[in-house]
C-alpha cells in the first residue's frame, strides 16, 4: 500500500523475533520486505546491511527467494548498479520458469526484466518485456499491469505517454499501490510538461506530491511544480473553493487531468450528458472558454485541495 516506514519497521520487529537458523527459508519474507522498504525510503545503509545477512541457499528454491532477488535487484537499480539488477531479475525469470507456473501471473518479473533494460538503455527489449507481461492470460494483477503500463509509457512519445500512464494511475488506485501510484503521477507530470502543458503538469506534481507524503517517502517531482503560480486576489480568496459543488469538482479534476467525457462518464458512473452539463457549469464559474484553460484555473482558484474527493470516487469506481 505504500506505507515505507510502517513496513520496514514491522519487518525489522519480525525478524528480531527469531535466529535466523530458526526462520529457515521463511526468512525471506520478512527480509525481503525490509529490503524493499528501506531502498523506497533511500535508507541505502540499512538495506546493504540488511543484504549481509547470510540467507539459506533453498530459499532460492521457493517465492521468499524469488522475492528476496527482486528486492535486491530493485536496491541495485536505486543504487546505479543496473547491471547487477538485471542479473537478479534473469535468475529470477530462470527460477519461475523451471518452478511452479501457477506463480507466473503473480510475481511481475516481466516488468523487472523491462526496467533493468531500460535504465542499461535498451528501451527496445524494455518495451518487449513490457508487452509480454500485458499479453498474460486472465489473472495477472492491476498492480502488474500498471507497472508495464508504465515502463510501455517510458518508452513512448509524450502524448502516448500520458495516455498510457492515465490507465497506469486508473489501475494503481484500484490496487491501493500508493508509492507507485506517486511515481506514475510524476512521469505524468513530466509528460505533461514536456508538452508544454505546464498548468496540468503542475496539478498532477500536487497530486503525485499528495501520494508521497501518505507514503512518508520523498516526493518524485521537482519542487519547482510544486511551487504556487501568481493568483490574483479575487482567485486567492479562501472562499474561492466553494465555487464547485463536490460533483463539479469530481468532474473538472479528471477533466483537468486529460480524461475525456467519455471516460470520466465511466469512472464516475455518470451519463456522458451530465458530465457535459458539469463541465458548463464549471466553465461558467471559472470563467474558462475552454478545457485546455481548466488545470491553470483549478491552480488559481486552490481547487486542487479538493482533488481528493474526486480522486477518492475515481478509485471506487476502479
Amino acid at each position: 500500500q505504500g506505507d515505507m516506514k510502517t513496513a520496514a519497521q514491522g519487518a525489522l520487529t519480525a525478524l528480531g523475533m527469531l535466529h535466523a537458523q530458526s526462520w529457515g527459508v521463511l526468512i525471506g519474507l520478512p527480509l525481503s520486505t525490509a529490503i524493499s522498504a528501506h531502498t523506497a525510503l533511500r535508507a541505502f545503509g540499512e538495506s546493504e546491511e540488511l543484504l549481509k545477512r547470510d540467507v539459506p541457499e533453498p530459499m532460492f528454491r521457493t517465492v521468499f527467494g524469488i522475492q528476496y532477488l527482486r528486492a535486491r535487484g530493485h536496491h541495485y537499480l536505486d543504487t546505479d548498479r543496473p547491471f547487477a539488477a538485471l542479473n537478479d531479475f534473469e535468475t529470477c525469470s530462470r527460477l519461475m520458469r523451471e518452478g511452479n507456473p501457477n506463480l507466473q501471473m503473480g510475481i511481475p518479473w516481466r516488468s523487472d526484466l523491462a526496467l533493468a533494460n531500460l535504465r542499461i538503455g535498451k528501451a527496445r527489449t524494455a518495451r518487449e518485456w513490457a508487452e509480454e507481461q500485458l499479453r498474460l492470460p486472465g489473472g495477472h494483477s492491476s498492480r502488474a499491469q500498471a507497472m508495464a503500463l508504465h515502463l510501455l509509457a517510458t518508452t513512448s512519445k509524450p502524448h502516448r505517454r500520458a495516455s498510457l500512464l492515465r490507465e497506469a494511475i486508473d489501475l494503481l488506485k484500484t490496487s491501493g499501490d500508493r508509492y507507485s501510484l506517486a511515481h506514475a503521477y510524476a512521469d505524468l507530470s513530466a509528460a505533461h510538461y514536456e508538452l508544454g502543458e505546464y498548468a496540468r503538469a503542475r496539478l498532477v506534481a500536487r497530486q503525485a506530491a499528495r501520494e508521497a507524503a501518505a507514503c512518508r517517502v520523498e516526493s518524485p517531482v521537482d519542487a519547482h511544480l510544486l511551487e504556487d503560480p501568481a493568483r490574483s486576489e479575487v482567485s486567492a480568496s479562501e472562499d474561492a473553493p466553494a465555487l464547485l459543488s463536490d460533483a463539479e469538482c469530481r468532474v473538472a479534476g479528471l477533466a483537468a487531468l486529460g480524461y475525456t467525457n467519455r471516460e470520466i462518464s465511466g469512472r464516475l458512473h455518470v451519463t456522458i450528458s451530465t458530465v457535459e452539463q458539469h463541465l458548463t457549469r464549471v466553465y461558467r464559474k471559472l470563467n474558462v472558454a475552454s478545457r485546455s484553460e481548466l488545470p491553470s484555473k483549478m491552480l488559481e482558484h486552490r481547487i486542487p485541495k479538493l482533488s481528493d474527493r474526486w480522486s477518492g470516487t475515481h478509485s471506487s469506481a476502479g
